[in-house]
């Protein structure tokens, strides 16, 4: 157009969904949920809290800067898992040499163990998992911490099981399992990789942990609501959190986000949970992807696997 330099940019309008939707009954509050929160916590010897900075995140925590500036007019409170809580110190592999009760050295294999050993020598010795116990006191101690951070309020989800709770005291075991069915399953095949055949007993209770993860997300955040809030759930480790919380709060706002692409009908049908988790992300008021393609492969299997009616609008 003959004209040099480049073009002043326009700032787009200011909107307040709460004055151009009153209908809506916003409350002026949004809740985001994330698998972990963006601090690793760890529970010192004195049993004392440290908060650092998880690495490995920052690119998703940064897409939340403005909502917790001076300059957003929206409260905002992060909800996520305290994530592995550690007590600080290296790990360091166990050397020591495992017997038997007759001194017969344990075998690191089965099959490594002389045919005719004892069963108790035959048996390999298994590393035994860390239990970590945290009282109510100590709880509240850390979400306090959490609560006052400069980078906005952090509400800390407590993994554990219902078993695993007694006087208020909360047994945190085997951490790790509450990731394995998101990384080993999930990540694996919205990455176009079909994971790898493992023992049925253990996809099971992987996917019953992922389960009961969503499940204890979903209280908490109701545990925080206030009717008008909006919720944002993010990525694959939260994607049946939208109908549990539906079922909880029927009239809630909810938007989800997933991190990841989606794959195809073809690839998708291999989970066996496909469905469970068509109908957790459906949950939800509306659905944001990285891609159109990624839209087209979800109504496909909205489609194939629900028999939902779906169109490319």
């Amino acid at each position: 157009n003959g004209k040099s330099g480049t073009e002043p940019v326009h700032p787009l309008p200011r909107i307040d969904p709460r004055i151009d939707y009153p209908h809506l009954n916003l409350s002026g509050r949004i809740i985001t949920a994330t698998f972990v929160v963006p601090y690793q916590i760890i529970f010192t010897h004195d049993r004392q809290w440290e908060v650092r900075p998880r690495h490995g995140t920052s690119a998703l925590f940064e897409h939340f800067h403005y909502m917790t500036s001076t300059e957003s007019e929206w409260e905002h409170v992060l909800l996520g898992w305290t994530g592995e809580i550690t007590d600080g110190a290296p790990q360091k592999p166990d050397l020591r040499v495992k017997t038997d009760s007759q001194g017969r050295v344990k075998a690191l294999i089965k099959a490594s163990a002389p045919a005719d050993a004892p069963e108790e020598a035959q048996k390999p010795w298994e590393a035994p998992v860390d239990t970590m116990s945290v009282n109510e006191v100590e709880r509240l101690r850390l979400e306090e911490i959490l609560g006052r951070n400069q980078g906005g309020q952090v509400v800390p989800v407590w993994l554990h099981d219902d078993s695993d709770k007694k006087n208020g005291v909360v047994q945190l075991k085997d951490q790790r399992r509450w990731c394995r069915f998101a990384e080993k399953q999930l990540f694996s095949l919205f990455q176009y990789k079909i994971p790898t055949p493992s023992d049925g007993r253990e996809q099971k209770k992987s996917w019953n942990a992922f389960f009961k993860m969503n499940k204890l997300f979903a209280q908490r955040i109701k545990e925080i609501y206030r009717p008008g809030d909006i919720i944002v759930v993010h990525d694959h480790q939260l994607m049946m959190v939208p109908s549990l919380l539906r079922a909880e709060i029927p009239d809630v706002y909810i938007g989800f986000f997933l991190h990841s692409p989606f794959p195809s009908s073809e690839l998708y049908r291999v989970l066996p949970q496909r469905k469970e988790l068509l109908e957790g992300l459906l949950g939800a008021n509306m659905i944001g992807f990285q891609d159109k393609g990624y839209v087209r492969h979800f109504a496909s299997c909205c489609q194939r696997v629900l028999g939902f009616d779906s169109s490319p609008q």
